[in-house]
């Protein structure tokens, strides 16, 4: 048989929320755990604080080391590559020498995070936020999650700290939508 009369075209593309994954509570947490390790990752560059950045990388390395997805074979599939990707960076991240060195990585990094709030939603209790700076990283532009509601742009830190956009928040529970229907 074919498509239904009832399926609308939106039925059938893939739309902003077709890659979720259900998980567990305690996967939550661990997941949340992760995410935590990054917005201290996120503060200390938006402070210029490369040794804090250097701390929470390694960090971040160790929460995300430390998941280790059983069931469902979804959560297996979708953590591994955001896994080896986090793991990757931020061991580059924690061996660099300058602030400017530190926010390249960083970028690749925060991907990874903005894929886990696609996928597996917002674990934390707090509301945290999808930045972007167009001007970031020579003007390629790039993305970051934060706590605050007012930008605190880690690629510039305090020579234009409030460079960028909000373009999305997400509160505990919920998932960031795909944009344009891709991730």
């Amino acid at each position: 048989g074919g498509l239904s009369m009832m399926t609308v075209s939106d039925d059938t593309g893939e739309g902003p929320y077709d890659q979720i994954v259900e998980i567990a509570e305690a996967d939550k947490l661990e997941i949340g755990r992760a995410l935590t390790k990054y917005l201290a990752l996120h503060e200390a560059l938006a402070a210029d604080d490369l040794a804090g950045a250097k701390a929470a990388s390694e960090a971040l390395r160790l929460a995300a080391e430390a998941i280790v997805p059983t069931k469902p074979p979804e959560f297996r599939d979708a953590w591994m590559p955001i896994q080896r990707q986090l793991l990757g960076h931020t061991k580059h991240l924690a061996g660099v020498a300058t602030l400017d060195e530190a926010r390249v990585p960083f970028r690749e990094i925060s991907q990874q995070i903005a894929t886990i709030l696609r996928v597996f939603g917002n674990p934390g209790e707090e509301t945290v936020r999808l930045a972007f700076c167009p001007m970031a990283l020579d003007g390629q532009g790039a993305e970051w999650v934060q706590r605050a509601s007012e930008i605190q742009n880690p690629y510039f830190g305090s020579s234009m700290h409030s460079c960028g956009d909000i373009h999305e928040s997400v509160e505990h529970g919920t998932f960031l939508p795909l944009k344009g229907g891709k991730p």
